[in-house]
């Protein structure tokens, strides 16, 4: 993550386009390396895709199934409020007509945090 921690460092807060692209990026990385590291990501594989791994949302749905331990790689309800973030790292990266500011971010803080710390403790 050195790549992705470096610029998120440049652009939080000046940039809410390209913080959230990151944050989004940071999150899905995350997501499949502890799956990786966990020996279960051919649970990310798109089935109707070959080599090709399912979307976000999948991803965070079935982080919030899998468990080890008995213990999800994301509570569900991290998994429920981290579509916020999903949401504003789309339209940055995919609606060429809308922008992202820091102020619809920063709410949505508290809950990537979360998010990257439970995902965090799998590895």
């Amino acid at each position: 993550f050195q790549q992705e921690m470096a610029d998120l460092h440049l652009n939080f807060g000046r940039s809410g386009n390209c913080t959230a692209f990151l944050l989004r990026k940071i999150l899905e990385k995350l997501i499949y390396i502890v799956f990786a590291k966990n020996g279960v990501e051919s649970k990310l594989e798109d089935k109707n895709a070959s080599g090709r791994l399912v979307g976000l949302e999948a991803m965070v749905e079935t982080a919030a199934r899998e468990k080890i331990s008995g213990i999800p790689f994301l509570t569900p309800n991290t998994a429920k409020e981290i579509r916020g973030i999903k949401f504003l790292g789309d339209t940055s990266a995919h609606n060429p007509l809308t922008n992202v500011d820091m102020k619809t971010i920063f709410p949505q803080m508290p809950f990537i945090i979360t998010a990257y710390k439970e995902l965090a403790q799998r590895l």
